[in-house]
């Protein structure tokens, strides 16, 4: 059996690996016991990300056409519906 498995990798990327190199504590609080540290960047990307749900949401509130409404809001959720929250 895969020792990794144990711990639900199922592969190492390149990322991971470089991780490892750099640092195995911080790859082992990752990846080994679920640890999740977050950026400025992921921080600012979930900030952004609730700016557009809002601006969206109030926007359906105006009287636009529905269909002008879902060409803006269409794209959106289909950019931000693959991101993992």
């Amino acid at each position: 059996m895969n020792p990794l498995a144990r711990y639900g990798i199922d592969h190492l990327s390149p990322s991971s690996l470089n991780l490892w190199r750099a640092s195995p504590g911080l790859w082992s609080a990752r990846y080994l016991a679920g640890f999740k540290d977050e950026s400025a960047a992921t921080w600012r990307g979930h900030a952004v990300e609730a700016a557009f749900s809002i601006f969206f949401s109030e926007l359906q509130k105006f009287a636009l056409p529905r269909r002008q409404v879902a060409t803006l809001v269409i794209p959106f959720h289909r950019i931000t519906s693959s991101y993992n929250r």
